[in-house]
């Protein structure tokens, strides 16, 4: 009878070791990255576990995610519907939260992104029920790719701001390179490539210092070549050619190693792209003539987009129009599947030049409508809460940087502080004694220069009011340009003057902070020559940089402490600025 009962329980103990065992079994195949080898393994392991158990639910999941990889979309649907079916689906939360994080990640891939949005949306209410800050940085950063794909850039980076926040404080490298990666990606989508360079590169090294650790999911492998990818595209796209063509290399030796067609496709794509730029139109045909024989009716629509614009505009070169319209055209259809796809603007601008000589009057309805497009996209670009998140996500990359260098030193500021009270204690006399002379004629000296900076506000602002008193009322593109000078003067003035107002420095403090503005030293004294200059319509250059101005606005706009008012005025200029530019981009 002993022996009986000591059988049962040995067997009740063991049966749950070798469930998790198959399960891990199949987990661990599924991290080496060997997708067609996985699924053996994890289907031999879904007839060994007991039908109904929760060994059985995790199995599923695992065989969900491996369809994806292997694109095998009704396998994948089989396999979703069976899990949503289980019974212990309902009791298990954490099962709840991954199946809605997988179904929703299966609709991005399809690029059917409001309906990724609406169920990556469920595991984040689910993450924010549970107060699962892993769940939550990983949901953050599914939703901001949702979001940036639908074209709504400021709620995309919000949402990779927080999930950045959450996986830092957890510390893992390589959830905090997968959000890195994607602020990379934002930047380059709001076509500012160098910041773009500098996430992707942080992204990579978060990548390589994970790959260093003991034990590591093998896919990180597949991560760093896509980085290769996005770093070949922002260096082009910010200029630098060497670097350009040592990641488009790396793109090369990475093909023969893509888990499946979309991952083969996009990277033709993006070496196509550098072809194209560096003008290798022989290459570029042959990689163009690879990737249209891995598109289907069941491939990403972006991807289509991207590989028909690219023909297209080789087809162009080649004064091939009519190709090269018919090309344009399946292009457009692929869009429609794409909501907010930025590739739309890209691809009516070159129908526009195309038309331009045989059908003019079209050709001018087309180019409208992409200037719409872009003045819509300069809008979002600009916009005053988008400057703001990403001077925080900066700010607070910044500060990380700090806090692991403290961390790295810490030791040697132990040894620092060993230092003797009486050395301190004098240094601490000697240094509060020279910080009160020296606010002393600082503060003198603010004094006398915001009384300068009042004189020359109105100064200024008497001169700007004689111009245009003076100013020519024709809608003539010389008096658009004119109009344009005298707001960037107007706006800078004010922009100066609430700067100085608020936190009580200089315009020299400003430039310097900004890094928009360069600060020379002249006989001793710190100078602002180009900004001065942005200060008077008598010195202001004949094709003034905008741009300078507008980001010294949403500069100011980021200080915390400014009043309702001073917004006001601020946003206010900014919107003038960018409806005298939008229309003098559709004058010229």
């Amino acid at each position: 009878m002993r022996c009986f009962l000591f059988l049962m329980l040995f067997g009740l103990v063991l049966f749950p070791i070798e469930t998790r065992a198959t399960t891990d079994n199949c987990e661990k195949s599924y991290d080496l990255g060997d997708f067609h080898k996985a699924e053996i393994i994890c289907l031999n392991d879904l007839k060994s576990v007991t039908p109904g158990s929760l060994s059985e639910l995790n199995i599923l999941l695992n065989l969900m995610t491996i369809q994806q990889h292997l694109q095998a979309p009704e396998k994948q649907d089989y396999y979703i519907a069976k899990a949503k079916k289980h019974p212990e689906f309902i009791n298990n939360i954490a099962i709840q939260y991954d199946w809605y994080r997988k179904v929703g990640q299966k609709f991005y891939f399809a690029a059917d992104y409001a309906q990724a949005k609406k169920h990556l949306n469920s595991a984040y209410e689910i993450a924010q029920k549970e107060s699962n800050n892993i769940w939550l940085g990983k949901s953050h950063n599914d939703l901001g790719l949702a979001e940036m794909k639908l074209g709504r850039y400021k709620q995309a980076l919000s949402h990779f701001q927080n999930s950045l926040l959450q996986k830092q404080e957890i510390g893992n490298d390589y959830q905090i390179a997968k959000t890195l990666n994607n602020i990379g990606l934002i930047n380059l989508y709001l076509e500012q490539p160098n910041q773009a360079v500098k996430y992707y590169e942080s992204a990579l090294a978060h990548y390589l210092d994970y790959s260093k650790k003991d034990q590591f999911n093998q896919q990180v492998f597949n991560d760093i070549t896509h980085i290769y990818e996005d770093l070949a595209k922002a260096h082009g796209a910010a200029g630098n050619t060497k670097e350009a063509e040592f990641y488009a290399q790396n793109i090369v030796s990475s093909l023969a190693s893509k888990a499946n067609k979309s991952e083969h496709l996009r990277a033709l794509i993006n070496l196509s792209r550098w072809h194209w730029q560096n003008n290798n139109y022989l290459a570029l045909k042959q990689l163009t003539t690879a990737a249209e024989t891995l598109i289907n009716n069941e491939s990403n629509p972006e991807f289509i987009a991207q590989l028909h614009l690219l023909q297209a505009q080789m087809h162009a070169q080649d004064n091939q129009l009519e190709q090269a319209l018919v090309l344009i055209e399946q292009g457009l259809k692929a869009t429609d599947r794409i909501p907010g796809s930025i590739l739309l603007a890209d691809l009516l601008k070159l129908k526009a030049e195309i038309l331009e000589n045989s059908q003019p009057k079209k050709a001018l309805q087309i180019f409208k409508q992409y200037h719409e497009m872009r003045a819509q996209f300069f809008q979002q670009k600009y916009d005053s809460d988008l400057k703001t998140i990403q001077h925080q996500i900066d700010t607070h990359k910044i500060e990380q940087q700090l806090l692991n260098q403290e961390l790295a030193n810490s030791q040697q500021q132990q040894r620092l502080q060993k230092l003797t009270n009486m050395t301190l204690a004098v240094g601490l006399i000697l240094f509060f004694v020279t910080a009160l002379f020296i606010f002393y004629l600082q503060r003198k000296k603010k004094e006398q220069d915001l009384l300068k900076q009042s004189i020359r506000y109105h100064k200024q602002q008497l001169l700007v009011l004689q111009t245009n008193q003076k100013k020519d009322t024709d809608d003539d593109p010389t008096n658009h340009k004119e109009e344009l000078k005298i707001a960037l003067v107007e706006a800078l003035i004010d922009t100066l003057t609430i700067w100085e107002k608020t936190t009580q420095t200089s315009h020299i403090e400003l430039a310097e902070q900004s890094k928009v503005w360069t600060v020379t030293i002249d006989n001793g004294t710190l100078r602002t020559r180009s900004l001065d200059k942005y200060l008077s319509l008598d010195k202001i250059p004949e094709n003034p940089r905008w741009r300078n101005v507008v980001q010294t606005g949403h500069f100011v706009l980021s200080q915390k402490n400014l009043t309702t008012k001073d917004r006001k005025t601020l946003e206010q200029h900014l919107d003038d600025i960018m409806e005298l530019v939008r229309t003098l981009s559709l004058k010229s």
